[in-house]
C-alpha cells in the first residue's frame, strides 16, 4: 500500500483529497503522521501525483476511524496489513470490539439514568425534582 506503486492514475493532492472526501489539510495531516507516504516531486516542476492506491489507503483510513480507531491504532493495523499479519489484524479488531461493547454499555448505563431522572422530575413538580435540585446546589456552591 506504499504510494506510487501502481500508478495508473494521476492525482494532484486536491483530486485525492476530493474522492477521498476529505480536506487538503487532512492529506497533509495523514502525512505527517506517517499514515499516507508522501510521494516524490517530479524532478523538473510540476506537483506530486497520487495513485489510486493512495486513495484507497485513505478510504481504509477513513472506514477504520468510522469504526472507532484512533489514528495510532490505525498506523498500526496499516502496518499489518502491509506485512501480511491476519492474527494482528484480528487480534487488533477484537480488542477494539471490546472497547466499543464496553462504551455502549457506559452509553446504556447513562441512558437508563438519565431517563429515571427526567422520568422522576417530569412526575414531581420541579421544586421536588431531585436532579434539578442537585444542579442548582451545584452551581451555588
Amino acid at each position: 500500500m506504499g504510494a506510487n506503486t501502481k500508478n495508473n492514475a494521476k492525482l494532484t493532492i486536491g483530486r485525492l483529497a476530493n474522492a477521498a472526501g476529505m480536506s487538503i489539510a487532512t492529506v497533509r495531516y495523514y502525512q505527517r503522521r506517517k499514515l499516507l507516504p508522501l510521494p516524490n516531486k517530479p524532478a523538473v516542476g510540476g506537483f506530486r501525483e497520487y495513485s489510486e492506491e493512495d486513495l484507497a489507503r485513505l478510504q481504509l483510513i477513513r472506514r477504520t476511524q468510522e469504526m472507532g480507531f484512533t489514528l495510532a491504532e490505525v498506523l498500526e493495523l496499516l502496518s499489518y496489513i502491509e506485512s501480511g499479519d491476519r492474527n494482528a489484524i484480528i487480534l487488533l479488531a477484537g480488542k477494539k470490539l471490546q472497547q466499543v461493547q464496553e462504551q455502549a454499555e457506559q452509553l446504556n448505563h447513562m441512558q437508563h439514568s438519565l431517563s429515571w431522572l427526567v422520568t422522576e422530575c417530569e412526575e414531581s413538580c420541579p421544586a421536588d425534582c431531585p436532579f434539578i435540585n442537585e444542579l442548582l446546589e451545584s452551581t451555588r456552591a
